[in-house]
Order: structure tokens, then C-alpha cells, then sequence
């Protein structure tokens, strides 16, 4: 082996090679063409062409894309590179103080911003910026060059001056205008849900947006979430109560569900609804409750009862289905366990309905399960989940 050679290690079929250097770690100097240009822009800088560093390493850096094969230079080291040879050359950092004129211009932003004649921070600093730089070029003696960023900060300033405490998504005079009246609707029933007033406050919002720029379009759960607020504060209940009448059902409707006249918790709470339903002045009321609350309020009050629930005990009718897929699916039969609780489950309800049909479903006997009760027997508590894993 050569004195100088790197050594291979070798085991079995693999070898093992020391990496190359990355190509990153290597400087890239500067050319000749590159020096020359760069040299110009910073004695350009050092004269006071440029009152920023960032408007010459702009346009060093487009001068430098000039060159035959162009250049790879980013604009960050173009910056810093100029930023550090003019501390060098003695250049003090460029740091101009607001004049009055500037701070007029400023505060007259600011205060259409508090006045809520922006919809959004953002659009009002930057009219206040473009507004600056037109000042600027017709007298440049009251108005220095300033980034968008230096223009934010002395705008943030003078806002919160005026009392400005907002989050930069403020609501303009139209548009709370708006809100108001769509909860006050809501409130006084005109919209039946919120669901209902979200959409029409939505749509308004799209046909009053041509009318005033500043106004903005705001997401369908944020427009659901100012009006909940604003209607609560006017005297809107959160949900709808239950009256002794309904209760009064709901618990004749839990007595069936433990008494297995029902196949299931979501049978018993249809049932209960489709009767609440029928109750007089129920169509006329502002308050209508869903399906999921009249079963859980169904089964809540089965459980108060202390009487037995639809998926308290299994039989063991239903406990030999359960037992008959689960040998099927330990065979093999099954490529997952979708299909076999879905057989499982068919099987099942048509147990139910035999039995019923019998009467021979009394309390505590072969009551109706859920879909999620079966795939729990089939997959879960027999052992039959880790061939599915």
C-alpha cells in the first residue's frame, strides 16, 4: 500500500469508504469581474448614493446576474459583505430620525386604523408606506428613505398611542353594524339556529364587500363565533331546556329501551323524538333538539332509573353468534374484521327480531347492540385483533 493511501475496511460483501468533503464547507471566492463590481457599489455606498446598505446590494446583486454564466451569489452575502467593509471604511450605520412631517403622515394612518376605516393592519401600514414614499419624492428634505419594517414599528407606536388595543383584524363600522343585527335576529328568533344565521350573516357579508374595501370576509366558524357571542350577550340561551312535558316522554322512552323493547339506544332516542315532535306548540318553539341529545338524554335518564341499560348484559343466544364468527375469523374466513362484524351484526338484529316477534324479549333479555358493542365482542374481547394487527 502507498504511504498516503487511505485504507478500505472490508467486511464480508460491505466497505466501508471515509466520505469526501461536502462541497459546502469549500468558500467560493470572488472573481476578478466580481471584485470590480463589488468594489463600485461599495464606494458608491461610502459616497452616500445609497442612504440604505440593502438598495446597494440589490443593485450589486442584479449587476452581478449580468455577468457571462451569471453569478451564484445570494443577496444576504452581497449585504453582508457591503455591510461589513463600510463599518471597515469608517461608514456609520444610517439611522435618520423621524421628522414632524413623517410623524403626521403616521398618526393619520394610525387613526383611520382606530377608527376602523382598515379591516387589517397590514393594508393600512401599507398605504401609509406608499403614501410616505410619495411624500418623499416631492420633498426630500422632511421625508428619509424607511423599510416596511421601521414604517411598522413607528405605526404600531402611534396607534396603541390612540388607544389602539386591537389584534390587527379590526371590524369596521358596516360590518359591526352587521353583526349586531344578525344576533339581535337570531335572538328574537327570526333565525331558528345559529347554523342558520351564520350562512345569511355570510352571504350579506359578500354583497356588502364590493361596497367598503376595508371590509374583510371573515371564515364561516369565526363569523359563528362573533355571532354566538354577541346573541348570548343579548339574552340568547346557549341550548335548548327541557320542559316537564318533554321529560315526561324521554322517560316513558328510556322504560321501553330497558325494557328491550327497543333494538338499541339510537331506536329508543327516534322513537322518543318523532313523539316530541308532536307535541303541541313544539313547531312554533325556537328550540328543537337533535337526535344525539334526545339519546343521550334518553340513556342518561335510563341509567338514573337504575334500571337495566340496552348493552348491559349479554345473553347467551348472542353471546353463540359472537362465538360462531369469532372461530370463523380465527379460521381464517374473514380478511378483516370490517366484514365479519358486519355479518356478526346482521345476524344479531335478525335474532332481535325473532325474539321480538316471539315475545320473548322481556326486561334484561336479548336487548339490541350497536354496531361498535359487536365489533367489540367479535375483535376486541375474544383475541381476535392481533391477526388483523
Amino acid at each position: 500500500m502507498k504511504v498516503g493511501a487511505v485504507p478500505v475496511i472490508t467486511r464480508g460483501r460491505s466497505a466501508v469508504k471515509p466520505e469526501a468533503p461536502s462541497p459546502r464547507t469549500t468558500p467560493v471566492l470572488w472573481s476578478a469581474s466580481e471584485e470590480r463590481i463589488f468594489r463600485h457599489f461599495l464606494d458608491a455606498l461610502l459616497r452616500g448614493d445609497y442612504f440604505l446598505v440593502g438598495d446597494a446590494a440589490v443593485a450589486c446583486l442584479a449587476r452581478l446576474r449580468e455577468l457571462p454564466g451569471g453569478s451564484m451569489r445570494k443577496l444576504s452575502t452581497v449585504h453582508n459583505r457591503l455591510n461589513v467593509q463600510a463599518a471597515a471604511a469608517g461608514r456609520k450605520a444610517y439611522c435618520a430620525g423621524w421628522s414632524k412631517s413623517e410623524d403626521r403622515n403616521v398618526r393619520r394612518y394610525a387613526g383611520a386604523l382606530v377608527r376602523r376605516s382598515y379591516g387589517s393592519t397590514r393594508a393600512a401600514i401599507d398605504d401609509c408606506l406608499q403614501e410616505h414614499e410619495r411624500l418623499r419624492r416631492k420633498k426630500p428634505g422632511q421625508f428619509a428613505p424607511r423599510t416596511w419594517l421601521a414604517v411598522r414599528q413607528r405605526f404600531m407606536k402611534a396607534a396603541r398611542g390612540l388607544g389602539w388595543t386591537g389584534t390587527g383584524r379590526q371590524m369596521v363600522a358596516p360590518e359591526q353594524r352587521l353583526y349586531d343585527d344578525c344576533a339581535s335576529r337570531l335572538t328574537t328568533g327570526r333565525y331558528r339556529t345559529l347554523a342558520e344565521a351564520s350562512e345569511a350573516c355570510h352571504d350579506r357579508l359578500r354583497r356588502l364587500r364590493p361596497h367598503h374595501p376595508g371590509l374583510l370576509l371573515r371564515k364561516p366558524a369565526t363569523i359563528r363565533r362573533l355571532l354566538a357571542s354577541r346573541a348570548h350577550k343579548l339574552g340568547r340561551r346557549r341550548s335548548a331546556t327541557w320542559t316537564h312535558e318533554e321529560d315526561t316522554v324521554v322517560e316513558r322512552h328510556a322504560l321501553a329501551l330497558a325494557g328491550g323493547r327497543y333494538a338499541g339506544n339510537e331506536e329508543a332516542g327516534r322513537g322518543c323524538l318523532a313523539e316530541l315532535r308532536g307535541l303541541p306548540g313544539y313547531r312554533r318553539s325556537r328550540w328543537h333538539h337533535t337526535l344525539p341529545a334526545v339519546v343521550s338524554r334518553v340513556t342518561t335518564m335510563a341509567a338514573k332509573l337504575d334500571l337495566p341499560r340496552a348493552r348491559a348484559h349479554w345473553t347467551k343466544a348472542e353471546k353463540q353468534i359472537v362465538e360462531c364468527y369469532a372461530q370463523a375469523v380465527l379460521a381464517g374466513s374473514y380478511a378483516g374484521p370490517a366484514q365479519a362484524t358486519k355479518d356478526c351484526f346482521r345476524d344479531h338484529c335478525r335474532l332481535i327480531t325473532r325474539l321480538r316477534t316471539k315475545g320473548r324479549n322481556g326486561p334484561g333479555t336479548n336487548a339490541g347492540r350497536t354496531r361498535q358493542a359487536v365489533q367489540y365482542q367479535l375483535v376486541g374481547k375474544r383475541g381476535t385483533l392481533p391477526l388483523f394487527l
